[in-house]
């Protein structure tokens, strides 16, 4: 079944990708790849988005519910419903993009595992050309079937990018738990691609910084829009 949803179709893609290159790159092909699927999951990032910069909007009003009624857990969860409800905060919306985003990581992991190098004319559909060997050096340097440290560490620094460009809560107590995991998820998300990407292929850094970087434009113009709609 993963094979069939999630594997297939992203391999299929992006071998229509790497075969209408001039110049065939699988690192571009992936790198056009990310943005072809941000542009397809726009709508759900969209809504993430929003979701995101309301929560940092109501963040106050969130600690003072919590702060009012900690002794009563019903009627705190009752009113916290209640203020999402009015503000149309859905606080699981911005886990979709995430729970969206590992299985397409899984699946191009399994594609360089399993496809680059090898017979991969079972994956590909019948209206696909077959491209032959798929050369997997990225600007002929970087072979993306092995793992590359310093892709890594650029993966990282735009995650870092990322995370500050986020609207933070807007805490009014600054040791509150969420103003804390908010701050250390800044540099603990880098920590951890660098610690769990290390020894993956290439490929996958540079799957995960380019999403990154595309995220960031992404949000802008999330943004850009709400700030236009609030002006007219």
């Amino acid at each position: 079944m993963f094979q069939a949803i999630f594997l297939r179709p992203i391999f299929n893609l992006l071998v229509v990708v790497y075969n209408a290159l001039p110049q065939p790159d699988l690192g571009i092909a992936v790198i056009l790849l990310v943005v072809l699927l941000r542009v397809i999951l726009w709508p759900l990032f969209q809504k993430a988005a929003q979701s995101q910069i309301m929560f940092a909007k109501i963040q106050p009003d969130v600690e003072r519910i919590q702060k009012k009624y900690k002794e009563d857990r019903q009627e705190q969860t009752k009113q916290l419903l209640a203020l999402y409800r009015e503000h149309k905060f859905n606080p699981f919306s911005g886990m979709l993009v995430i729970l969206v985003q590992i299985p397409l990581i899984i699946a191009l992991y399994q594609v360089f595992l399993r496809g680059i190098g090898n017979d991969f004319s079972s994956l590909l559909y019948a209206s696909v050309k077959n491209p032959g060997m798929l050369n997997a050096q990225f600007f002929g340097l970087i072979d993306l079937t092995k793992p590359f440290f310093p892709l890594v560490v650029v993966a990282a620094l735009a995650q870092f990018w990322q995370s500050k460009t986020l609207p933070q809560p807007k805490s009014q107590d600054p040791k509150s738990f969420q103003a804390m995991f908010s701050r250390q998820m800044v540099y603990m998300g880098p920590i951890l691609t660098v610690a769990i990407f290390s020894r993956f292929p290439a490929v996958v850094p540079l799957y995960w910084g380019v999403t990154s970087v595309v995220s960031v434009g992404q949000q802008y113009l999330v943004e850009r829009k709400l700030k236009k709609q609030q002006l007219t």
